[in-house]
């Protein structure tokens, strides 16, 4: 149980005049992202989550 590797990532955000908008997800939920995208798909914002 040693081999645990820790991976740190940093967003890479562009500065848009979007509205931006966050979303929580459950981790046990795996088709909200793609309904987001589907449903806001050519709306100006910035979805996060």
């Amino acid at each position: 149980m040693n081999n645990f590797n820790q991976n740190n990532f940093k967003a890479e955000l562009k500065d848009t005049n979007f509205k931006k908008v966050g979303v929580i997800t459950l981790s046990t939920d795996f088709t909200i992202e793609q309904d987001y995208r589907k449903v806001c798909n050519n709306l100006p914002i910035d979805i996060f989550f």
